[in-house]
């Protein structure tokens, strides 16, 4: 049996523990009401800008308050040498993440079980938590600002250049430019501007090597393909297109793999490029037209272009055959809409060179030495003849009878060309290059009315003379 003291000494420790309970339970009560409440837990600024007890709104509010005339009034600064570029922050759509930043700081204590919300938010009352601003820009404007800079600072790279002089060639060299190296001066920025860095800062520099280099051109001397037709000099106007479209063509380099576009070389058939009014062919008839003989010009390239042994991309002929070359070999070019187009399958420069002398002009193309003696002859073939088709017209202003030829007609082919690659003395199979139709003309013959064989009153039969 306990004594009446052993029975006070168990009551004490019993009498603590509830206390201590106690005092617990209401510290937890009041951090579980503490991390309830709608606001920014203690200990917590953003930027360096303390931000406690304040609700979300009002936290925005406050840094718009501290951070929006910083944002005005500071600038990005650029320098090169001696020259310097600033632009604002707000032109380049500079802004500060606040929402990010106040979501963050409203987060803090608000994650994980009761106990976890209320470890952290006692730990970042004692030891504090800063959070960063993030710092927000348009790319597409700073790039825009940059870029600017280049141009005026900018020395561009000149590619070397290739001319015919008296038979040979002459190869000027190029000359290295340089610019900003935007790709390292936006990456620079960029880095710097997330800290929030926004003084001055120097911008790369890099060397632009000319896309055509001397040693690119250095072995183009020989003739590859060359083509002539001839035509009339008394034709002034005609004579004149030709002059300026072949003049368009000489000197044009051809990279490995580019496609050449006659149209886009001679630009459009207007009077402003030079072109005057000369024949043309539309609809099977000449009709004067700007530009008449041009295609002259394109088709003698074509040619050259063929015997070069080069990849045709586009190529139309006539609808009439062309006194100036071979049916089948014509190509027939139009403004916007017809184009004679070849590409450079080789893997050199190519030299395309085009002029008249006298009464012909001539096409040229010329490349590095080939590895390989190569041959390519054309030939073409007529397989099928459309004969003239008579179209009769009843005249009754002619006699009986008789008969004027109003239009001779023409007569229309089916044409198959093709070209054989002889290489090292080897023929290759042949390709066969185009089928062309060349559509017959009509002949137009008015004839008189046809003479009555029956008699009777008025008729044309009857003599009424007595």
């Amino acid at each position: 049996m306990k004594t009446a003291q052993q029975t006070k000494a168990t009551r004490r420790p019993k009498k603590g523990a509830v206390l201590a309970g106690i005092v617990i339970l209401v510290v937890f009560l009041a951090g579980l009401f503490i991390i309830n409440l709608d606001i920014i837990r203690e200990g917590v600024s953003i930027e360096g800008i303390d931000v406690s007890g304040k609700n979300r709104q009002e936290a925005v509010r406050l840094l718009e308050a501290r951070m929006e005339p910083i944002l005005a009034r500071e600038k990005l600064k650029l320098t090169y040498g001696s020259d310097t570029w600033e632009v604002g922050l707000e032109q380049i759509g500079g802004s500060f993440d606040y929402m990010g930043a106040v979501e963050e700081a409203y987060q803090m204590g608000r994650t994980g079980s009761p106990v976890e919300r209320i470890s952290e938010m006692l730990r970042v009352r004692k030891a504090g938590r800063n959070i960063g601003l993030r710092f927000r820009y348009d790319a597409l404007a700073l790039k825009a600002f940059v870029e600017g800079i280049d141009r005026v600072i900018a020395t561009p790279p000149v590619d070397a250049s290739i001319t015919r002089v008296d038979g040979g060639f002459e190869v000027t060299p190029g000359r290295t430019g340089v610019g900003v190296d935007l790709d390292a001066a936006l990456l620079h920025i960029d880095t710097d501007l997330t800290k929030k860095d926004f003084g001055w800062k120097t911008l790369p520099i890099v060397a632009r090597e000319p896309e055509v280099t001397a040693e690119m051109l250095q072995h183009i001397n020989t003739l590859w393909g060359q083509f002539h037709t001839v035509f009339n000099t008394a034709a002034k106007e005609r004579s004149k297109n030709i002059e300026i479209s072949a003049g368009a063509v000489e000197g044009i380099l051809l990279k490995p793999g580019e496609v050449f576009s006659f149209n886009a070389v001679t630009g459009l058939r207007i009077a402003e490029n030079g072109y005057l009014e000369a024949p043309v062919i539309v609809n099977g008839e000449l009709t004067p037209g700007i530009g008449g003989g041009v295609c002259q010009v394109s088709s003698t390239l074509y040619n050259a272009a063929l015997l070069a042994n080069l990849e045709i991309v586009e190529r139309h002929n006539h609808t009439i055959p062309s006194v100036y070359v071979t049916m089948g070999l014509d190509a027939t070019v139009a403004d916007r809409y017809l184009d004679l187009k070849f590409r450079n399958n080789t893997k050199g420069y190519l030299y395309l060179a085009s002029w008249v002398s006298g009464d012909k002009v001539y096409a040229a193309v010329y490349g590095g030495k080939r590895d390989e003696n190569i041959e390519v002859k054309l030939r073409t073939e007529v397989t099928e003849v459309l004969e003239v088709q008579p179209e009769i017209v009843i005249d009754y202003t002619l006699p009986p009878g008789g008969q004027v030829v109003e239009k001779e007609g023409r007569k229309g082919y089916r044409v198959k060309s093709f070209r054989q690659v002889i290489r090292d003395g080897r023929p290759e199979a042949e390709e066969m290059l185009s089928i062309d139709l060349y559509k017959p003309e009509k002949a137009v013959i008015r004839k008189g009315p046809q003479q009555s064989t029956q008699g009777g009153e008025g008729g044309i039969g009857e003599d009424k003379a007595s």
